[in-house]
């Protein structure tokens, strides 16, 4: 059964007391106070609120519809629901239904901070309970975020194009799922008519849900094949889109390119028409002064080279390509820093993997690097300044598709 976004208007039962609301405002204001004392006696408060069965209405309904108060206080209250749902999802059920319709509502909101803040704990949501949980409830989620799309209200579209990037990104599995309508095949052709829009951020986001697709199908065990061809199926018009994003002023979309080139890699007889092109504009951005996108665009050579059926497709830009590369090695004025740091340890013998060239495999590395991107970081924060030259970085990614084009081209 398809809920359609307009019986939404119908919303679930819940009568809010206003003295609970307006309590319970006064708390998320004061929680915010710099006096630790002041800030525990309130959190021990709003955790006695936790124990009321209807609580998490009370936090959907000041973020999505309680207007008169400042979207920063709104916004408290869709932080407090969104770890709310991760800790206690299974407490949410008489509460769900609500909380969701007031949620994709939210996602029309003039506010952008409340449109992500309802968009992360849509997709928390989906993570905790999947798309059963709205189909138990009489709301198809995929279905109401493409009427959202197709509005013409941009505060919708971004919301729902928000909510979109992150199921992509978490829930990938759900959308392939034939009990559900396999999602994912209605969803990339109308995410691809977004990559022209004139607003960066929905040309962003857009491209980015995508590109979160391509990436979790190259690790995905069980529906990643489904993923990659409701993709392939519909690669005409993404590669039009990708060519038209290609020298977009906005670095992460880029990278979003530059990520997707690698993943199509997979494909390449299906690419294979276009990979004069693709490969000079992945020459271009290795070069980029900007060091993150120069390493997504660096990633490209170690995947290609390993490819028996590039050799003699690659093997022309050699000549262009190896300055790059041995460019790319050069320590940067950071590397430099950061080794001088290091204690001496001229008296303890090399390691082995520290004298001979290694070959990083391209699905280990496309692993690594694709969750990095997803989340954000992998090291803890105590380790982050020693670990800083051991992490993943251009010098050692150009150094790897060195080790790789030597292994296929040869000295």
């Amino acid at each position: 059964k398809v809920v359609r976004y307009s019986t939404l208007k119908s919303m679930a039962s819940f009568q809010p007391s206003p003295e609970d609301s307006q309590n319970i405002i006064r708390l998320l204001k004061e929680s915010r106070s710099p006096n630790p004392e002041v800030n525990a006696n309130i959190q021990k408060q709003l955790e006695q609120y936790n124990h009321m069965h209807n609580f998490n209405c009370y936090l959907a309904l000041i973020l999505g519809q309680v207007k008169s108060e400042p979207d920063e206080i709104r916004c408290v209250a869709g932080l407090l629901l969104k770890q709310n749902i991760q800790n206690y999802f299974g407490n949410l059920k008489e509460s769900l239904k609500y909380i969701q319709q007031v949620l994709l509502q939210a996602l029309l909101d003039p506010s952008r901070d409340i449109r992500n803040t309802s968009s992360n704990c849509l997709a928390t949501i989906t993570r905790g309970g999947g798309l059963e949980c709205w189909f138990k409830n009489e709301l198809n989620l995929t279905q109401c975020l493409c009427q959202l799309l197709d509005s013409g209200d941009m505060n919708g579209i971004d919301g729902s194009l928000s909510t979109i990037s992150k199921l992509c990104e978490d829930s990938y599995t759900e959308l392939d799922r034939e009990v559900y309508g396999r999602p994912v095949n209605y969803l990339v052709p109308k995410l691809i008519t977004f990559f022209g829009h004139q607003q960066v951020q929905i040309r962003k986001s857009a491209v980015h849900s995508i590109v979160n697709l391509l990436q979790s199908s190259s690790v995905a065990e069980d529906n990643g094949a489904g993923i990659f061809n409701a993709i392939i199926a519909n690669l005409e018009p993404f590669l039009q889109g990708i060519f038209l994003l290609a020298n977009d002023q906005d670095k992460e979309i880029k990278k979003d390119v530059c990520r997707s080139f690698v993943a199509l890699l997979d494909c390449y007889q299906r690419i294979k028409p276009f990979i004069k092109d693709i490969i000079n504009y992945m020459l271009h951005q290795t070069q980029d002064p900007d060091e993150n996108l120069a390493l997504e665009a660096c990633e490209f050579w170690s995947a290609i080279a390993e490819m028996e059926a590039a050799i003699q497709d690659l093997q022309p830009f050699i000549p262009q390509l190896l300055p790059v590369l041995l460019k790319g090695m050069v320590y940067s004025e950071m590397d430099r820093v950061m080794l001088a740091a290091e204690d001496d340890d001229a008296h303890v013998a090399d390691k082995e993997e520290h004298i001979h060239p290694h070959l990083i495999n391209k699905a280990v590395n496309k692993r690594m690097h694709a969750n990095q991107h997803q989340n954000g970081d992998d090291d803890d924060d105590d380790d982050d300044d020693a670990d800083e030259v051991s992490q993943w970085n251009l010098r050692k990614c150009s150094a790897s598709s060195l080790d790789v084009m030597s292994s296929m081209y040869g000295d």
